[in-house]
């Protein structure tokens, strides 16, 4: 599994309008989510039709895109158009919506420039790990050679600035790319995100059960909490991968990007805490299912924890990217039955029911049910049980709820539309009093973790949207336990 295999586990976002899980990307900026056209309609009409337009005018100095006279004037594009300025024509690039080797340049750059801009932080820059030596084999440093040494060097013209004030070295440019790749975290902002290093963060160590939860100031700032109870002389742990892969790819992705194999008891552990978030189910007896025989050994083999047939682990990546590519052609365009089919196709038959390739699947499920043409017991029934069991994996995977509380938010708040729906669902004998009292009861409750989990999320973003829609339900809600007798 290569780092373009592993990017395509990732594709959903939540909704810019009202904040629940979706795949569809807005076609002009490219940067934001839509569950539905309605949704986009809406947020349209509420401005986003001007904000999607990210690149609303070029610096007048050296054409770098801008998103307008303000950011031309702003200090973090100095170093840049300073530089761009040397190479005698402006920048000129024509299809913002494509990716451009251009910009890769812009952070390195901004990093070589700090030498003269702030001494101290430039220090504290080149302390942090570069893994200089163990890149030099790789195909991302030739790569890095060709876009951003050689860019720098001979269309920037770096090389005619005075060493006082900008290394111009190829060896110190690959340090310092090597910095930002093994140090760097993004920072999610107004839909997007961008690339920051901290270095008093960069020393917290990594963790698939990570212990705290980072989060951002409008300014950058970054916020660190304790997401459980630490105990004194334990260590902070953040987590540097993606929670919702499986140990495969997770310790893949950490390998290629941050030059280490993670020996957590998540990744020691074969069920990944007893979710068995990568198992496969075993083809010879059709009753046990597949696991590493040895998690931390990349080769291997997988076996059975019940007639110990074993599989090797090259046929494990090859079922598990076929599936990915399955799971990510349905979420596409996803739609009831596409998603049921899906599930019935994968779910104890090939893979575990909480393979990580069907989490995504059933997060999109779970918000479908209900709001289908066809609504009746049954299928709130379905909704109340896949949120359960939703929910249930969540609290394994992440106690503290560091990276999954967006997840868990979506599937709370859906709960709660399930359990209210119970009182409303005609089932031929009349509703017992006592149980509706305890379903509200529970909906209330659920609301309010909700509620929690997403306080502080920034009021305008898709979370930030789903705890005002959340808060106001649990409003009505808890005025209506009230009033019953």
């Amino acid at each position: 599994m290569n780092e373009e295999d592993v990017r395509k586990f990732e594709k959903l976002g939540m909704c810019n309008f009202c904040g629940t899980l979706a795949s569809q990307r807005c076609a002009n900026c490219r940067l934001v989510f839509y569950c539905k056209k309605e949704c986009q309609k809406q947020d349209w009409k509420k401005g986003h039709k001007e904000e999607c337009r990210a690149v609303k005018s070029r610096c007048s100095k050296c054409g770098w895109p801008m998103c307008g006279p303000q950011c031309e004037q702003g200090a973090e594009h100095h170093p840049e158009c300073v530089v761009g300025q040397e190479i005698g024509s402006p920048i000129d690039i024509q299809d913002f919506n494509e990716t451009n080797h251009f910009y890769e340049v812009v952070l390195p750059l901004r990093c070589l420039t700090l030498k003269k801009r702030s001494q101290k932080k430039y220090n504290q820059l080149l302390d942090l790990q570069s893994h200089l030596e163990e890149r030099k084999t790789s195909p991302e440093y030739k790569q890095n050679q060709d876009r951003i040494v050689n860019m720098l060097r001979n269309y920037f013209m770096i090389l005619a600035f005075p060493s006082d004030d900008l290394d111009s070295s190829e060896t110190l440019i690959h340090r310092i790319i090597g910095i930002l790749d093994t140090n760097s975290v993004d920072i999610p902002i107004g839909g997007r995100d961008i690339a920051g290093v901290y270095s008093l963060f960069s020393m917290v160590e990594h963790s698939c059960i990570p212990n705290v939860k980072i989060s951002f100031t409008r300014k950058k700032q970054i916020i660190v909490k304790a997401a459980i109870n630490i105990k004194k002389g334990d260590h902070l742990s953040a987590m540097y991968t993606h929670i919702l892969w499986g140990t495969i790819a997770r310790r893949e992705h950490l390998k290629l990007n941050k030059y280490f194999m993670c020996t957590c008891p998540r990744c020691s552990d074969p069920t990944e805490l007893g979710t068995n978030f990568s198992s496969l189910k075993c083809q010879e007896c059709r009753v046990g299912y597949l696991t590493s025989a040895a998690p931390l050994d990349e080769l291997a083999d997988w076996i059975c924890s019940n007639c110990n047939a074993t599989l090797p682990v090259v046929k494990v990546k090859e079922l598990t990217l076929q599936i990915g590519e399955d799971t990510d052609a349905v979420l596409a365009n996803p739609s009831l039955k596409a998603l049921e089919n899906l599930i019935e196709k994968y779910s104890s038959k090939i893979v575990h029911p909480n393979h990580f390739h069907l989490f995504a699947t059933k997060h999109s499920l779970l918000q479908i049910y209900g709001r289908h043409e066809i609504v009746n017991e049954e299928i709130m029934m379905k909704k109340e049980k896949l949120c359960q069991e939703f929910l249930k994996t969540c609290n394994a995977l992440d106690p503290g709820m560091a990276r999954l509380a967006t997840y868990t938010s979506v599937a709370l708040y859906e709960y709660h539309l399930a359990i209210m729906s119970r009182g409303r669902q005609p089932d031929g004998t009349p509703p017992d009093p006592q149980s509706i009292k305890k379903d509200v009861n529970l909906a209330i409750a659920l609301l309010r973790q909700c509620v929690s989990m997403l306080e502080e999320e920034p009021e305008d973003s898709p979370e930030g949207k789903l705890r005002t829609v959340a808060s106001r339900n649990l409003k009505e809600i808890e005025e209506l336990f009230t009033s019953m007798p």
